[in-house]
């Protein structure tokens, strides 16, 4: 039975062409292994969905089972919750097992494994743990407590906020490293001052083609929103947008569409929004012609935590961004957002201005798309993974 040096324990393992932000990361984290000298190998549940994509990654899948009671009761009150049902899947897996045992370095991906590391650490007591947290999920259980109307359930989403802030510190016990992926996370990853050294934060690479022309020339008054639409704030952000800024638009300039770029919108969602000029175009393989013939991208997000991917994909791609301040979180600098906008009117009167007259942006979209490359590079990112995992040929 094999051993890999690097165990990955996540909630998925990358597929070559990676539907959401996460599962780009964890993606380029592998490679960056690979490149490093070491040889990884992830281990995460066997997925719900057919088993017939061709990965080209070393991984070892571990099934749950059908009727797992632990994620029946997980799913009901929140996925930033300890994995337990995967703990107890892995312990009954002998290949997952030999792996965990015989690894010097585990890397737990996501909150819900990293409340795992005291288990994990058990079974291999030598082993170097480091946890990357993609979110802080005390902040999005904070702002789901305020949008909430029912106080009864705001107080339950404010409980649940102070529990995983309390299962946050807890991990700097056994964790040697904690990933966070922007400085706002590191200030709000809840670890003592004593253990804060531990923190290290690693600006994920850049995501885009290098052969991207230097000038866009959008051809239509085209806004698109980019995101996977079954995070619940994903469709929280497309529902307020559609409701309370497109019809201050449209009262301007009836010509404007709006196309809604993600995987899996709900029926209600799509349903509700019965516009003509409206467009939900699921999941789309290849988005550089998308983002080059569109006028703007919109990030209108209230809700959730973590770095804004798409605010951040838009920026390195030249893209003019019209932002809410949530959707701007995690950015390395605030002044690459074209326009931030936190009301309805304010972020209606951005977009006509960017709609208008562009040329005026041009020069400050320009300067962002420069500085975030150079920020984001895939050379800074891979000499951070160096620095926390090593560059040694440990096998």
């Amino acid at each position: 039975m094999s051993s890999y040096p690097v165990v990955i324990v996540s909630p998925l393992v990358p597929n070559p062409e990676p539907a959401s932000a996460g599962e780009r990361l964890v993606r380029e984290l592998y490679f960056s292994l690979v490149k490093s000298g070491y040889k990884p190998i992830f281990i995460a549940p066997t997925p719900t969905r057919s088993l017939d994509c061709q990965y080209d990654v070393n991984y070892h899948f571990v099934p749950l089972g059908r009727k797992n009671l632990l994620l029946r009761i997980r799913n009901r009150v929140g996925t930033w919750t300890p994995n337990y049902e995967f703990l107890l899947a892995i312990k009954r897996d002998k290949r997952a097992l030999h792996l965990i045992r015989n690894a010097s370095i585990i890397d737990l991906q996501w909150s819900a494994n990293i409340l795992l590391g005291s288990s994990i650490k058990k079974i291999n007591p030598s082993a170097k743990l480091i946890g990357t947290f993609h979110d802080i999920s005390s902040q999005r259980l904070v702002r789901r407590a305020i949008e909430e109307e029912k106080k009864s359930k705001s107080l339950i989403w404010l409980a649940q906020a102070k529990i995983s802030k309390h299962l946050d510190r807890a991990t700097a016990k056994y964790l040697q490293t904690a990933v966070v992926l922007s400085e706002k996370d590191r200030n709000l990853l809840n670890y003592k001052r004593c253990d804060k050294d531990k923190i290290e934060t690693v600006l994920p690479p850049v995501y885009v083609n290098t052969n991207l022309p230097e000038v866009r020339r959008p051809s239509e008054k085209e806004i698109i929103f980019v995101g996977t639409m079954y995070r619940w704030e994903n469709e929280d952000a497309v529902r307020w947008f559609v409701q309370k800024v497109l019809p201050l638009v449209w009262a301007e300039d009836s010509e404007i569409t709006f196309k809604v770029i993600g995987s899996s919108p709900s029926k209600t969602l799509v349903d509700s929004i019965a516009a003509p000029r409206v467009e939900f175009m699921g999941f789309v393989e290849d988005l550089e012609p998308t983002y080059s013939k569109a006028t703007l991208v919109v990030a209108p997000i209230r809700l959730g935590s973590g770095v804004k991917f798409k605010t951040l994909d838009a920026i390195l791609r030249g893209v003019p961004v019209v932002s809410t301040t949530a959707g701007a979180e995690g950015i390395a600098n605030i002044e690459w957002i074209t326009e931030i906008a936190n009301s309805p009117e304010k972020f209606a009167e951005a977009i006509l201005a960017i709609v208008e007259n562009p040329e005026r942006y041009s020069e400050k979209v320009r300067f962002a798309r420069n500085e975030a490359s150079s920020t984001y590079s895939q050379e800074k990112y891979l000499c951070k993974v160096n620095e926390i995992y090593g560059a040694e040929n440990v096998f």
